[in-house]
C-alpha cells in the first residue's frame, strides 16, 4: 500500500558540492571583474593620480627613478615631504609602466583592471580552502558580490589607487598560504605567506590589520592549537616590527606629519579625542548603509560634507546599536566558530585602521578604505543566502548582482576624467569644500583645453567663481581656493579683482610659486611690470626650472627695457620646454629691440614651424624685415598676418 507523501517538505537549503575544477569559477569571476572594467580603460589621469604619476618626479624617471623610490617615503616624488608613510611597491610599477609607456594612462588602467580580476580569481581560490564542507556556493557568491561591489569603483578607476588593490591582493594570497599551511604543515607556505604579507604592507599600511585575521583564521578554520597559533602569529607581528626597522632605518629618513587641515579631515574640528568619537561613529554607520546600498557614491568627503555631531544625533545612536548588535552577536557565535563571527571580526578589524577612532587619517570618510572591510560583509551575505531556498538564493544574488553591476559600470564612467567626476560629485556632495574646488579647477581646465570666444570664457569663469566662493564660505582658510578665485578673476577680465584675491592669498600665508606667477601676470596685463619682476623673481627662486615664470620674466624685461636680462631668462625657459612657442615670440622681440635681427628671425622661424597659423609670428617677422631693411620679405609676412588675422 503506498504511503502518502508530506506536502510540507523542508525546504532545501543550498547543499554542499565538489567541484573538481574550482579555478574554472575563478577564471569565470575573474571574466566578469574585468568586464566591469573593462570600460575604464580609456579613462584619462583623474583626481589625486597627479600624485603618483603626471605630477611624480620619481615615478616620470621610469626604471632610473626606482632606487630612489626604494629609499623616500610615498609622498616624497609628488611634494618632496618625507611625511612617515613608506608605500613603495606601486609606485615601482608605476615607474616601470611609465617607462614603457609614458603618459599613457591606458597602460596603468590596464594594468588595475588586470590586477582586479586576478585578486577576485585569488580570493575566490582562498575562501574555497578556507571554508568548511568544502561548499563552493558561499566563496562564490562572496566573490562574486565583492568583484560586483560598486564601491570599489573609486579602487579600480582611480590609477593613485594602485597601492589599495596591491595591499588586498598580497594580502589574500598571503591567507591563502596560510590557509595550505594549515591543512599541510610546510615551512615553505608559512614563509611565503609571511613574504606576501610583507609585500602587502609595503604595497599600504592597512594590511597591518592582517596581523589581527590570522590568529583568527587559524581559530576558526583549523585544529591547530592555541600555542601554535600564538607561534604562527608572532611571525607576522614579527614581520611588521622588520617593515617599521626597515622605514626608520632607510637613508633618507621620515618625518611625522605636523597637523592635518581641516579641509582633509572634518575630525579635526573636534577640540579634542573625546568629542570627535560621536562623529567618527556616525561615518561608521555611514558605511555600514553604504555597503547595503551604495548610492550615491562620492569621490571626496571633505569639510563640510559631513559635518561633527555629537552623541545626541539619531545617526550616530543608530549606528551604535548597529555595531553593538554587530560585537554582541559574533561575541556570542564565537565559541560555536560561526561563519558569521568571523565576517563580523573580519570587518571590524580591517576597518579599525581606518575608523578615526584610535587617530585620525587622511580623510574624513572614503570609499576607498572599505575596500578590504566589504569582504567580510561579502562573506556575511554570502552566508545568509545560503540557508535559504536553493531558487530564492539563486534569484536573490543574481538581483543583487546585476543591479550591482549596472551601478559599479555606470558610476565608471562618471571617472573618465576629472571634469566629468566632479561634476557629478558636486552635485551630490556640494558641502565638501575640496569638491567645489576641484570643480573649479576642472571646468577651467577644460575651458583653456578647448577652442573659445571672449563671451564663453567670461561665462566659464563665472562659474568657477561661483563654485570657489562656495568652497571660501565652507572653509575660508582654503588657501588653493583664494589662488585659485585670483585666476578665475583673471580670466573673467576683472584684473584688478584678480590682483586682490592674490595679495589675499598671499596674507593668507601662501608661497605658491604658481601664485606669485598668475599675480606677477596681472601686473603686466595692466601695464605695470616693474611690480611684476619681483613676484617672478620669487617664483623662480622656489622653482628655478618654471619655464612660464621664466618666460614671464623675460616679458617683464622686455617691457622695462632691460633686453640683455631678457635673453638670459627666456633661453632657460625654452630649454626646459623646446617647445615653447611664446617664449620665442619674446626672445624675438627682444633681440629685434636690440637690433640682433638675425637671431630674432632664428626664434621666429622656429616659432613659425611650432604654430604655422599664427598671426603674430608673421607680424613680428613683417616688423623684423622691415627694420633690417627688407621691405620685400617684410611685405610678405605682413600681408600673410593679415590673411590670418581675417581667418581667425
Amino acid at each position: 500500500m503506498a504511503k502518502p507523501v508530506n506536502s510540507k517538505q523542508p525546504p532545501k537549503k543550498i547543499a554542499p558540492q565538489k567541484s573538481k575544477r574550482p579555478w574554472l569559477n575563478g577564471l569565470l569571476i575573474a571574466a566578469m571583474a574585468f568586464v566591469l572594467y573593462a570600460n575604464t580603460l580609456k579613462h584619462s589621469y583623474v583626481l589625486d593620480d597627479i600624485t603618483v604619476v603626471t605630477e611624480n618626479h620619481f615615478v616620470q624617471m621610469g626604471v632610473k627613478g626606482i632606487p630612489t623610490i626604494l629609499r623616500t617615503s610615498y609622498w616624497m616624488g609628488y611634494s618632496g615631504s618625507n611625511e612617515l608613510g613608506y608605500r613603495p611597491l606601486s609606485l615601482v610599477m608605476l615607474a616601470v609602466e611609465w617607462q614603457l609607456s609614458p603618459g599613457n594612462p591606458f597602460l596603468n588602467h590596464l594594468v588595475n583592471v588586470l590586477l582586479y580580476a586576478f585578486t577576485g580569481f585569488i580570493l575566490y581560490l582562498t575562501l574555497r580552502r578556507l571554508f568548511p564542507n568544502n561548499n563552493p556556493f558561499i566563496p562564490f557568491v562572496a566573490t562574486l558580490l565583492f568583484v560586483a561591489h560598486p564601491l570599489h569603483t573609486e579602487v579600480v578607476a582611480n590609477i593613485k589607487s594602485r597601492d589599495e588593490i596591491l595591499s588586498f591582493l598580497f594580502s589574500v594570497c598571503s591567507l591563502y598560504f596560510l590557509v595550505r599551511h594549515m591543512r599541510v604543515p610546510k615551512n615553505k607556505m608559512l614563509i611565503a605567506s609571511l613574504l606576501f604579507f610583507f609585500l602587502a604592507i609595503i604595497s599600504k599600511e592597512n594590511a597591518i590589520t592582517v596581523f589581527g585575521i590570522v590568529p583568527l583564521v587559524i581559530y576558526f578554520f583549523s585544529g591547530i592549537t592555541t600555542k601554535k597559533n600564538l607561534t604562527i602569529t608572532a611571525l607576522f607581528g614579527a614581520t611588521i616590527l622588520f617593515y617599521i626597522a626597515l622605514r626608520l632605518l632607510l637613508p633618507e629618513g621620515f618625518t611625522f606629519r605636523k597637523g592635518m587641515p581641516l579641509g582633509d579631515n572634518t575630525l579635526v574640528a573636534s577640540p579634542d579625542t573625546l568629542s570627535r568619537l560621536p562623529t567618527a561613529v556616525n561615518i561608521l554607520g555611514r558605511y555600514l548603509l553604504l555597503l547595503i546600498f551604495p548610492h550615491p557614491l562620492i569621490s571626496d568627503y571633505s569639510y563640510n560634507q559631513i559635518p561633527v555631531v555629537n552623541w545626541s544625533n539619531t545617526g550616530t545612536l543608530l549606528a551604535i546599536a548597529a555595531y553593538l548588535f554587530l560585537i554582541v552577536f559574533a561575541i556570542k557565535t564565537l565559541k560555536q566558530k560561526s561563519l558569521l563571527s568571523f565576517s563580523i571580526l573580519y570587518f571590524l578589524i580591517t576597518l579599525s585602521i581606518v575608523s578615526n577612532i584610535f587617530f585620525l587619517v587622511g580623510a574624513t570618510m572614503a570609499e576607498r578604505f572599505l575596500y578590504m572591510p566589504s569582504l567580510g560583509f561579502c562573506i556575511a551575505v554570502a552566508c545568509l543566502v545560503s540557508r535559504m531556498k536553493k531558487l530564492i538564493a539563486v534569484a536573490l544574488v543574481s538581483t543583487v548582482f546585476i543591479l550591482y553591476s549596472f551601478k559599479t559600470f555606470s558610476r565608471n564612467q562618471d571617472w573618465k576624467n576629472n571634469y566629468t567626476l566632479f561634476f557629478k560629485d558636486v552635485q551630490s556632495a556640494p558641502n565638501s569644500c575640496k569638491l567645489q574646488y576641484y570643480y573649479s579647477v576642472a571646468i577651467i581646465d577644460k575651458l583653456q583645453a578647448t577652442p573659445h570666444d571672449a563671451d564663453y570664457q567670461k561665462q566659464i569663469a563665472q562659474d568657477a567663481i561661483d563654485h570657489l566662493q562656495k568652497t571660501l564660505s565652507i572653509w575660508p582658510h582654503y588657501v588653493e581656493a583664494r589662488e585659485q578665485l585670483g585666476y578665475a578673476y583673471y580670466l573673467h577680465g576683472d584684473i584688478e579683482k584678480a590682483k586682490a584675491t592674490y595679495l589675499n592669498a598671499q596674507e593668507h600665508g601662501s608661497h605658491n610659486p604658481k601664485l606669485y606667477n598668475n599675480y606677477a601676470v596681472a601686473f603686466i596685463e595692466t601695464n605695470e611690470p616693474h611690480k611684476a619682476v619681483p613676484l617672478l623673481k620669487k617664483a623662480i627662486a622656489q622653482n628655478p626650472e618654471y619655464p612660464e615664470a621664466l618666460n614671464n620674466l623675460g616679458s617683464a624685461y622686455v617691457r622695462i627695457g632691460k633686453w640683455d636680462e631678457a635673453v638670459v631668462v627666456l633661453q632657460k625657459a625654452i630649454a626646459l620646454k623646446p617647445d615653447y612657442e611664446i617664449a620665442m615670440k619674446n626672445i624675438a622681440r627682444a633681440y629685434g629691440n636690440m637690433r640682433d635681427f638675425e637671431n630674432a628671425l632664428k626664434y621666429l622661424e622656429r616659432a613659425e614651424q611650432l604654430a604655422p597659423f599664427d598671426p603674430e609670428v608673421f607680424m613680428l617677422k613683417g616688423y623684423t624685415y622691415k627694420f633690417k631693411g627688407d621691405s620685400v620679405a617684410a611685405i610678405s609676412a605682413l600681408e600673410e598676418y593679415k590673411r590670418l588675422f581675417r581667418n581667425n
